[in-house]
């Protein structure tokens, strides 16, 4: 980006609301921009053409920064628009409103609701917490397991398990496996 580029956004849709959230777009002068927000990292895309797709290219992405925590990965069109003003002020000009667009409290409501789901199947018996040696003893076709940490995940992957890293949305605070019962 030079210091006389500036990017002035004409549209702009969420395409995922977390893990990551994410933004796509185009400016006035028709270059695709795409904002991402993933591992506490925001970054912002923009193609270097009018009428084509971001390459991903090194001279495409205008900014990556850190602005959460390690697992962060849901953020509300409103914090990243806050963000973006904050990080590349008077370089960016975003529109008032993001399609798609959910607010902070029904994102909330959403990962409330999913956190019951998931506590009324463990107390209906749904889903069993197991310590993780008695986790390496059952039949890796027969049992599902979810791990907060990437590493369990790919041990547990190549023993043949099914296995779902929880970890990039920061959904479990430590290292779990969830036995599926039938």
């Amino acid at each position: 980006m030079s210091d006389s580029d500036t990017y002035n956004v004409r549209t702009l849709r969420r395409t995922s609301l977390f893990c990551p959230s994410q933004w796509e777009g185009q400016t006035i002068d028709g270059k695709e921009i795409y904002i991402r927000y993933r591992y506490g990292t925001l970054e912002f895309w923009v193609a270097s053409k009018a009428g084509t797709r971001i390459d991903w290219q090194p001279e495409e992405l205008i900014i990556a920064h850190k602005v959460g925590d390690e697992y962060a990965g849901a953020l509300s069109c409103e914090n990243m628009r806050f963000a973006i003003s904050m990080l590349l002020p008077d370089k960016v000009i975003l529109p008032e409103t993001c399609e798609g667009e959910i607010d902070q409290d029904s994102l909330n409501e959403k990962v409330t609701a999913s956190w019951e789901k998931l506590s009324d199947l463990i107390s209906s018996g749904g889903i069993k917490v197991i310590p993780d040696q008695e986790a390496s003893q059952l039949d890796p076709k027969e049992n599902l397991f979810l791990t907060a940490d990437r590493q369990t995940a790919e041990e547990y992957a190549l023993r043949g398990y099914d296995t779902a890293d929880t970890s990039q949305c920061g959904l479990l605070g430590g290292d779990v496996q969830f036995k599926v019962l039938e």
